[in-house]
């Protein structure tokens, strides 16, 4: 168990997800503005709106802009906050992350594109509405400028989506390499490869020609649409002077109703109004209804002008030729995304099979051959490439191969060099114990009792260091045999106690055992076991003593179906868990501290070659509490 994070700690944590969201948001954003302008900058030139009303269709693109952007934004927000979490948690704590949280933040430039069209499509859907533009536009003019904006943004979505899959994979790259082959190893099970290759080729093609498309069809519409406009506007002219106009000297034409009645069979309805109007002479002009209505002022007439009014739509036959032409744009394109698709899947197919087969053998050897006759540049460059890192391999495994003998050789130098000086380096310090022993029946000095313990002690703790390298060679040469049998925990407990006194020496400590009840036997070496519990409890003992905290808490219970436990509870609160984890792992920031750390490590070694394990905790005063768990005797 680690330390809990320090507020500075907490306060940098989320700051890779963090900017991860706001660059996300901000190019989104971006986006959603730079394809409003483009819709305001070209929409009424590709369908022909006129001059008179671009004030106001400015000003309402500003609105559905502003509505898309705000929409996209609430949309994302959920999916990007749980996207944030993931990213955090691949920066700070990667071991807590599965294959299917990599997959979340993975799916999100498609979720998040989705939802940006799904915002600006809503949006697009207002232009269509009498509320928004009035009475500036007809129907069917409303209707184009509402599919090109949409079309526009749906475009503009292909951008974003490469744009947010580029800061997804910047964030992805923040996790260990662990998870991430493990999420692709998920994608290749859950999907087939192929098949997906394919589905991206064709919407990669599909989408910008279906789009390019729509484009044509509306801007060929409003063309056809203009044309009509303007050819019903001669018309109308030209009727109105022949039915209301007078003929040669007459101030009243001849024959005014049946002209007017003849006009109306063209769908043209005329009449002659008197006084002065305000409507542009020969310009037609938009009524509420959708009909055009155009003044004309007479010639021979004072007082009166022709007001003719008609309707000019299009057939429903108008604009299929466009539609037809891109129809068949769109399947040839779905026809040519399916054959490149598959092509592409071909050779990546073709090229993972040969990565695959490369036997480790046959790259030593020389004889892996990578690559073919790929019909795309870039599984070809992939092929190359992996050609090349064979060759590095290959380099790689002679030098790790030399670095292997050469280590094997130095294991079996140190094996022999410990065998051979084990029995020179303990026969002189019995011989010092030993003589020390004898002095003591004599009668001594104060001064000389005093040297003499300094000695002994100094001999005892050489002694023990001496052990304790010879057993850490063995563990590491896996020739350290224990012999467990059962024991009483309480026979344990004392055994490590009179180990951990010999090996500090008079401490004033004291210690406090509590043992549950229902407490089993376990299986322990009594020698080796005993000496790993009176490590532990050695260090517990030191650490006290330096802390003039003499109290020592020795615990021991059982958990249900759970090993049997040791609890050994330092008294001192300054003793911090992470420290004490490092040193049971060998490590140590300090020179003076590497030979506990060692002593420590190896006790956990030890107790682990018993089937048990050891954990560092906190206790409820903050104390360090070093558990040690031993298997049960059956």
């Amino acid at each position: 168990m680690t330390e809990e994070p320090s507020a500075e700690a907490r306060s940098q944590r989320g700051g890779p997800a963090r900017d991860f969201a706001v660059r996300v948001l901000a190019r989104q954003v971006v986006l959603g503005v730079g394809a409003t302008l483009l819709v305001m900058s070209l929409a009424p030139w590709m369908l022909m709106l006129g001059s008179q009303a671009l004030g106001v269709l400015w000003s309402r693109f500003a609105a559905v802009g502003t509505v898309g952007a705000i929409a996209s934004a609430l949309l994302g927000l959920p999916l990007l906050r749980r996207a944030r979490r993931v990213v955090d948690a691949l920066a700070m704590e990667p071991e807590r992350l599965g294959p299917h949280d990599v997959g979340l933040v993975a799916d999100v430039p498609l979720a998040l594109t989705l939802r940006f069209v799904a915002a600006f499509g809503g949006a697009s859907a207002l232009l269509a509405t009498p509320l928004v533009l009035g009475d500036k536009l007809d129907g069917a003019r409303s209707a184009s400028l509402a599919l090109l904006t949409f079309a526009t943004f749906s475009a503009t979505a292909i951008v974003h989506f490469v744009v947010v899959r580029a800061e997804t994979l910047r964030a992805i790259e923040l996790g260990p390499f662990d998870a991430i082959s493990a999420w692709l190893e998920h994608e290749s099970v859950r999907t087939r490869p192929g098949r997906r290759i394919v589905r991206k080729m064709l919407l990669a093609i599909v989408v910008p020609v279906g789009l390019v498309g729509i484009g044509s069809v509306l801007v060929a519409h409003a063309h056809l649409r203009a044309a009509a406009e303007q050819h019903r506007a001669t018309l109308a002219t030209q009727v109105a002077r022949l039915a209301l106009e007078p003929v040669g000297s007459e101030s009243i034409p001849r024959g005014r109703e049946e002209a007017i009645e003849a006009a109306a069979a063209f769908g043209i309805l005329v009449r002659a109004e008197a006084g002065p109007t305000s409507r542009v002479d020969g310009e037609p002009a938009r009524l509420p209804s959708g009909n055009l209505e155009l003044h004309r002022t007479l010639e021979g007439v004072t007082r009166e002008h022709a007001v003719a009014r008609y309707r000019s739509e299009l057939t429903e036959d108008a604009p299929t030729g466009t539609g037809t032409v891109a129809l068949v744009a769109v399947l040839l394109a779905a026809i040519a995304g399916g054959l490149l698709g598959r092509a592409l899947a071909g050779d990546l197919r073709l090229a993972t099979r040969q990565v695959a087969s490369l036997s480790t053998e046959a790259v030593l050897r020389g004889e892996a051959q990578v690559g073919g006759a790929a019909r795309f540049a870039l599984v070809a460059e992939v092929g190359d490439s992996v050609a090349a890192l064979t060759d590095r391999f290959r380099d790689f495994a002679a030098a790790q191969q030399r670095a292997l003998q050469a280590t094997a050789a130095a294991q079996r130098f140190k094996q022999l060099l410990f065998a051979s000086v084990s029995h020179d380096l303990k026969s002189p310090l019995n011989a010092i114990l030993g003589f020390c022993e004898l002095l003591r029946s004599e009668p001594l000095t104060v001064a000389q009792e005093e040297s003499l313990d300094m000695i002994e002690g100094r001999g005892r703790e050489l002694y023990a260091m001496i052990e304790t390298i010879l057993d850490a060679a063995r563990v590491e040469a896996g020739q350290l045999k224990l012999a467990p049998e059962p024991m009483p925990a309480r026979e344990l407990v004392d055994r490590a106690l009179t180990k951990a006194f010999d090996l500090l020496g008079e401490r004033q400590v004291e210690i406090v055992i509590e043992l549950a009840q229902d407490m089993p036997d376990l299986r322990a070496d009594p020698q080796r076991g005993a000496s790993a519990l009176a490590v532990l409890l050695a260090h517990a003992m030191s650490e006290a003593t330096l802390a003039k905290q003499g109290v020592v808490r020795i615990r021991a219970t059982r958990e249900g179906a759970k090993l049997p436990r040791i609890d050994i509870e330092h008294a001192s609160p300054r003793t911090r868990p992470s420290h004490l984890e490092h040193q049971l792992e060998g490590r140590s920031p300090t020179l003076v501290a590497r030979g506990a750390a060692l002593r420590l490590s190896l006790a956990r070694a030890i107790i682990e070659l018993h089937g048990g394990r050891v954990e560092v905790s906190r206790g409820a005063r903050g104390e360090a509490v070093v558990t040690s768990r031993w298997p049960a005797a059956t």
